[in-house]
């Protein structure tokens, strides 16, 4: 989380880090939807093998799937998980032992270790206005873009009918969030952070009306899942950059520095607005009526679909524009930020440079008050009976010199 005490670097590894990850979605749902398309156009494809019977007038009272074509589904779903597991793994192991923590961070950012316990700290990162603003809007657009996950392969299906598109729709998602994050960034060093966040929101919300709207076999779908993608790419970014400035201006505030506190309860609301948005299709499938395991659905469940994606998600967007809107770190505050960011860093650089120096005046000290072996002087090769002037010289010549000398 705390890569560098430069708020341009922190942006920047943010950066990259959300299109690695976006980078991995894209790779798991090529993977995953693949895999899947080729066990469903599989000779054991039993909707369509019901199709037939029923246009044959043959007995079609059986409307659920049967256990070929099940076993076959799960299968590939069994083939997918594996495959996944194991870049999982990968990952897992390349964090393991490819990162290291950082020691420093109190020092390197001029900053102390919160010492309160954990009721007190979760009290101040919950109760910091920028930070309050930041969680609630970022919960409500995660939730829409939850309810565009869940529903986006049964909104194919069953609103436009076109099974054969679910994989191509949902990886053409997640390949345009993926390349919108250079677009994103740009947009970013030109009009800010904030003013980007909530004009990417904006936009999303005519984009998710526009899901009720697309006619059935249409392909018209593409353009709004690309550019809802693009604006998906702003939200999986700007708000883990924005965070980086409310822990600073946390910092300036209370003297702090609560980095793993913050970053914990932005997790937590990501968690929870992905829940928000799974319970909300699930519920909306529950009033369209679908039914689990049948091949054919009632047309409710595709009108069930259009309002779920079209007005619900527009109205948490709506709602998550509006804490956007009410953040209150603008660009200016932001400014204000990396100045007193800079004096304080500049700061402890000195307090670091001042110690170092009276400890080395102090060693010198300490080196000057111990007394020293005479025979520590004498030149290597010299004997004992080789010094110039030995504790039996007769120093009364010299007196007797000077005398002559007055």
């Amino acid at each position: 989380m705390f890569l560098t005490d430069d708020g341009s670097d922190r942006d920047s590894a943010v950066l990259y880090r959300t299109g690695l990850s976006l980078g991995g979605l894209v790779g798991g749902s090529a993977i995953h939807g693949q895999i899947l398309a080729l066990y469903r156009r599989s000779e054991y494809d039993a909707c369509d093998m019901i199709n037939t019977t029923y246009m044959y007038g043959a007995n079609n009272t059986n409307r659920s799937m049967d256990g070929a074509s099940l076993e076959m589904t799960k299968n590939g779903y069994l083939i997918s998980s594996a495959a996944l597991c194991l870049f999982t793994l990968a990952g897992s192991l390349a964090v393991s032992f490819g990162t290291t923590e950082r020691k420093d961070i109190s020092r390197t950012s001029g900053g102390e270790g919160s010492a309160k316990s954990l009721l007190r700290t979760l009290k101040t990162v919950l109760t910091f206005r920028p930070n309050v603003c930041l969680l609630l809007a970022y919960c409500c657009n995660q939730a829409a873009v939850s309810i565009v996950h869940g529903a986006i392969a049964l909104y194919v299906e069953y609103s436009l009918d076109r099974e054969d598109q679910i994989e191509n729709v949902i990886l053409a998602s997640m390949v345009s969030s993926a390349l919108a994050m250079p677009v994103v960034a740009f947009v970013v060093s030109k009009i800010g952070k904030k003013t980007c966040y909530l004009c990417s929101q904006l936009v999303a919300i005519p984009l998710f009306i526009g899901y009720q709207f697309v006619p059935s076999g249409s392909l018209a779908v593409y353009a709004i899942v690309i550019g809802h993608g693009f604006s998906s790419g702003a939200h999986f970014f700007i708000p883990w950059a924005l965070m980086s400035d409310i822990i600073e201006e946390c910092y300036l505030q209370t003297k702090e520095r609560l980095d793993t506190a913050f970053f914990a309860v932005l997790l937590s609301a990501n968690s929870i607005g992905i829940t928000v948005g799974l319970i909300m299709a699930t519920i909306g499938l529950e009033i369209g009526g679908y039914e689990l395991g049948s091949c054919f659905q009632p047309e409710s469940v595709g009108s069930a679909m259009r309002t779920l994606l079209a007005i619900f998600t527009s109205a948490l967007v709506f709602v998550g524009v509006l804490f956007i809107w009410k953040f209150p770190i603008t660009e200016e505050r932001q400014k204000e930020i990396m100045e007193a960011v800079k004096k304080r860093k500049l700061a402890s650089a000195s307090q670091h440079d001042a110690s170092q120096r009276n400890g080395s005046l102090s060693d010198m000290n300490q080196e000057a008050l111990i007394p020293q072996e005479t025979s520590s002087s004498i030149p290597n090769g010299l004997q004992e009976e080789d010094k110039l002037v030995s504790s039996d010289t007769d120093l009364s010549v010299l007196s007797v010199c000077k005398e002559s000398a007055v």
